[in-house]
This record gives C-alpha cells, structure tokens and sequence, in this order.
C-alpha cells in the first residue's frame, strides 16, 4: 500500500516538488526545536542531552549554506531540463517544416496536365501509309512510363518522408481532442482515389494507343490488299487476298467501348489540376497547423 502511495506521488511532480521543499525548509526548525528541548530538559534535571558545541546560530549557518547549494543545484537542472525541451521543441518543428514541403513536392507530382497533354498530343499524330510513326508512339509511351513513376515516387515521398499515410498509434492512443486523424484519414481517401483515377486513366490511354496502332496497321494492310484485287491477278491470288482481308479485318478492334471508358476516365481527372490539387494542399496545410499547435503543446 506504501508503494502505491509513494508512486502515486512521484507521479505528481508538483505534489513532490512541495512535499521534498517543505522537508528541506522545515528541518531546521524542527531540529532547533529538538535542540531548546533539550536545552529545557538539561535545565530541569542536570541531564546533558543535546550534542556538543551547537547552537541555534550553527543549525541556521549549516542548513542555510546546505539549502542554497540544493537551490542552485535545482536551478541547474531547471535550466538543463528547459534546454532539452527548448532543443526537442526546435528539432520537432524543422522537422515538420522538413514534413510540409515534401507535401507540395509529393502533390505537385500527380500532374493531371501531362496525361492531357499526352492524350492530346496522340489524337495530334499523323496516320501514314505504313499507320503510325513508330518513334511518335515511343515517345508517347515513355510520357506514360514518366507519368507513372512520377505517381509512384509521390506516394514514396509522402510515405518515407511523411507520417500522414500512417494512422500513428500514439494519435490513436491519445485522450486529447484533436483533429489530425481526422485530416489525415480525409487526406488518404483524397489522395487514393486520385491516385488511383490518374494511374487508371494512363492505362486506359496506352491500351487505347496500342490498339489504335494496331488497328491503323491492319487497316492499312486491307487497303493494300484491296489495292492489289482491284488488278489483273490470278484466282489462286484472288482468293488468298481475299481471306488475309478478312483475317485482318477480324483483327481490327471495335474501339466504342475503349472510347466511352478513356471520355469517363478523363472526365474524372479534368477538375483535378485546379479544385482537387488545392484541396490536396489545403488538408495538408491543415494537418501541418494541427501538428504544429500539438507540438507547442508538448503532445
């Protein structure tokens, strides 16, 4: 029972600070009572209980020199302690501003522009007799791959230079109000989805632009073909140009369904550049001004 008291206490540093300073300022003068009792006893029988050689005068000499080395050295570790929290204080909070622009470097990489740019720069490309420029669709796909990892190393950024992905255990341990998980979990779904619809959108495109290749070199390939039965060729010829038409225009993909699909997959990332990307930024804003105010509280 003793013990649970005593930890109790401990846990109450300003309980403890006032129990230790009352001990500290009262010993004197319970020693100096001791000491006039001792004094009245010798005085009434003649029996001699108090030490030699001191006085009241002494007892405040000695505790008064003990009690301002215990001060000065409390006034040490005051100031020490105020340093370390000063030093914690300063490292949080670069370290947070260290948080805060890896946001808008992270934000900034999911560039819904360049997957309108590389769409357009598509419907832009000149269909010739061979179909497309091989070094056209090349320089197209490698704007998909850089697109792509750009994706990727946003949310590699956010989640190892960041702690707004992660639901931190100490926030959900935590008794204090406080609107960080609720920031932070609105700015996950956020950023998902539109990661999510951005990364959907560039595979739409490159299924589109493969099988716009392919059809454009198929329908080429039927056009020679017609080409060639239009002459005077033989019936063996006729007949095997005829079935390789019908082979390639088999092969030629009725493109509707992929059109309608790659309209609702750009449709869902053309506001994004101006009202979702400033929200993105707005909830992280947010989030840095909540951790800001928790690390000023000590939280």
């Amino acid at each position: 029972m003793w013990r649970k008291i005593i930890r109790q206490l401990f846990s109450h540093k300003i309980i403890m600070f006032g129990i230790v300073a009352l001990l500290l300022l009262g010993i004197p003068f319970v020693t100096m009572g001791l000491i006039n009792i001792g004094n009245s006893v010798f005085s009434v029988t003649g029996h001699k209980i108090n030490p030699e050689g001191i006085n009241n005068a002494e007892i405040f000499m000695f505790w008064g020199s003990y009690l301002g080395g215990v001060v000065t050295l409390l006034g040490v570790v005051m100031t020490i302690q105020y340093s370390r929290k000063t030093h914690f204080h300063q490292m949080e909070i670069e370290k947070l501003n260290e948080e805060r622009a890896h946001f808008s470097t992270a934000i900034t990489k999911l560039n819904s522009l360049a997957i309108s740019k590389i769409w357009e720069s598509f419907r832009a490309l000149y269909i010739g007799t061979e179909g497309y420029n091989d070094a056209d669709i090349f320089n197209l796909k490698q704007m998909i791959i850089h697109e792509r990892e750009q994706i990727c190393a946003a949310r590699v950024e956010l989640s190892m230079n960041t702690f707004i992905l992660d639901e931190s255990e100490k926030c959900l341990k935590c008794q204090k109000q406080c609107d960080i998980q609720q920031i932070s979990a609105e700015f996950r779904e956020q950023y998902y989805d539109t990661e999510s619809k951005l990364y959907d959108c560039l595979s739409v495109i490159n299924n589109v632009i493969e099988i716009s290749v392919a059809n454009a070199r198929y329908r080429m390939l039927v056009y020679k073909n017609e080409q060639i039965l239009k002459g005077d060729i033989s019936e063996e010829d006729r007949k095997y140009f005829l079935e390789h038409n019908e082979a390639f225009r088999s092969k030629i993909v009725d493109m509707s369904a992929l059109d309608e699909q790659l309209a609702t997959s750009i449709e869902s990332i053309a506001n994004f550049h101006i009202s979702g990307k400033t929200d993105l930024l707005y909830k992280s804003k947010s989030y840095y001004y909540l951790k800001k105010s928790n690390i000023d509280n000590l939280c």
